[in-house]
């Protein structure tokens, strides 16, 4: 077959007009979806804090106030693992009223949470009070990780530290009384009922202080639920059953 160059060169300019062509309306058609997409953000909003479009969609925005330990590396204050509460008290005020705002937390932290303005852990530019009031929304919730397992393992730990020194007391009070010394034996015994007292005492203000948190809460309007177990599936599965949510967006920089 005889070969022509000059038309064969023609041919190829031309699928290469083409393939610009074809390049030039994807990209502008790529540009026009941008362009909207930037606008829809401009309209709403959106594009003045972190959150993505979807945040709009979903039933709840999930934090964490992370426990101590879990929060960022170079500083582990309370202030510093307020950041989920922080996000969710100032770009999450943008949600739709409908969007829940959930904080999740350990029980046993509850005692750090602010309640108030006031607080010296609050982080600058939070107002935590209207956070926690939600008015003209879907009221915040406080979902409580380990939930009472947290508070009873806290005063289980308090019961044994108490009766070990009961038992320490109780063992004093006994060689006392097989030494014949009746008053370092009666001092012994009154020693081992104080820290039996001293370790109910320490029980029941832990749990009341506990309750007394969880009702202030309460008082604000805050939904406060507990759950069972403490990783990220149990939250979702949690919300899922209880709520019936079928869209949760995670805003946390950590699980914690």
């Amino acid at each position: 077959h005889p070969q022509h160059p000059e038309n064969g060169d023609d041919d190829d300019d031309d699928q290469e007009e083409e393939e610009e062509e074809d390049d030039d309306d994807f990209e502008h058609g790529i540009d026009d979806a941008f362009i909207e997409f930037e606008e829809e953000e401009w309209e709403e909003g959106l594009n003045r804090n972190p959150m993505m479009p979807w945040y709009e969609q979903v039933d709840a925005c999930v934090a964490t106030f992370p426990k101590e330990g879990n929060g960022p590396a170079d500083d582990q204050s309370v202030t510093s693992r307020l950041n989920g509460l922080k996000w969710l008290a100032t770009h999450g005020k943008a949600l739709p009223a409908g969007v829940e705002r959930v904080l999740v937390m350990d029980a046993t932290d509850l005692c750090d949470l602010p309640l108030s303005n006031d607080d010296p852990m609050l982080p600058k530019g939070v107002d935590v009070e209207e956070f926690w009031m939600g008015q003209g929304r879907k009221p915040t919730k406080v979902l409580l990780r380990h939930g009472d397992n947290a508070q009873a393992l806290a005063a289980a730990n308090a019961a044994a530290e108490a009766a070990a020194a009961a038992a320490r007391a109780a063992q004093a009070a006994k060689n006392a009384i097989e030494s014949g010394d009746a008053e370092e034996a009666a001092q012994a015994a009154i020693d081992c009922q104080d820290a039996a007292l001293s370790a109910t005492s320490l029980i029941q203000g832990e749990l009341q202080a506990t309750q007394d948190l969880k009702q202030r809460l309460l008082d604000m309007g805050v939904v406060v639920e507990v759950m069972r177990g403490g990783d990220p599936i149990d939250v979702m599965a949690h919300l899922g059953r209880r709520n019936g949510y079928k869209a949760v967006v995670w805003r946390a920089g950590c699980w914690g």
